[in-house]
């Protein structure tokens, strides 16, 4: 992207370069005002993924305009082999079986744990999981914030999604909704029933959970740093 702005700015004096200078600049002003706005962490990476796809359109205005067909075919053949490499190497989801590393053809359940730092993760989440499962409970809230912001190790509490899919919610008998949450996007919570279980991630070693949530049903299971807050736990949540 950055040599295609150079070859804008380069050929400036023609029309198509300078509209499409125009485009580019809201681009990239996309790019820092989400930099600046989301906090970043490598888990948010995913979240400049359209800000790519829309910066790929004066990528291509500049290598069709000032860059001679040749030079553009030798790009396009680089990306594409490099772009497959990748795709066949991935270390988490591989196209390529490759000994013990996780590919596609696995169970989906498996691939979301797939990466080398959630794998240790599974058995904790099947866990939790089956501790909700248990239950005779069909709101079940997710706490994954820390109280020590603004940053912190999240060691993993934002990987919510595959307990969503342990446990299935299909928003007749059984929906989920997030709770915990004490910062100024509070503001914007839409009102949900009051849950009658929360999964409280790394809130194992964190009194101050224990006892926000001592209400819910007075009772918790604990599946390593993962607490399931609810009345049928395996153990009493008392002072």
């Amino acid at each position: 992207m950055a040599i295609s702005l150079a070859l804008l700015v380069w050929n400036w004096k023609q029309r198509i370069a300078r509209t499409s200078l125009l485009y580019a600049g809201a681009v990239v002003f996309s790019f820092a005002a989400m930099s600046a706005l989301v906090m970043w962490q490598a888990t948010t990476s995913r979240y400049h993924l359209p800000i790519f796809v829309l910066g790929a359109a004066f990528v291509g205005i500049a290598l069709d305009c000032f860059v001679s067909r040749r030079v553009v075919v030798g790009i396009c053949a680089l990306l594409l082999i490099f772009g497959a490499l990748a795709a066949a190497t991935n270390r988490a989801r591989s196209i390529i079986p490759v000994r013990d590393a996780p590919n596609i053809y696995q169970d989906r359940l498996l691939l979301y744990f797939g990466g080398d730092f959630y794998s240790s993760r599974h058995s904790n989440y099947r866990a939790a999981a089956a501790a909700v499962e248990s239950m005779t409970c069909n709101t079940v809230a997710i706490d994954s914030v820390l109280p020590d912001p603004p940053f912190r190790n999240t060691n993993g509490a934002l990987l919510t999604y595959p307990l969503f899919a342990l446990i299935n919610p299909d928003g007749r008998t059984k929906a989920i909704s997030f709770t915990g949450v004490h910062n100024k996007t509070a503001r914007y919570q839409k009102p949900d029933p009051e849950p009658c279980a929360i999964v409280c991630f790394n809130c194992a070693d964190v009194p101050t959970k224990w006892a926000e949530y001592r209400k819910i049903g007075g009772r918790a299971t604990v599946a390593g740093p993962i607490v399931v807050f609810g009345a049928e736990g395996d153990v009493a949540n008392s002072p």
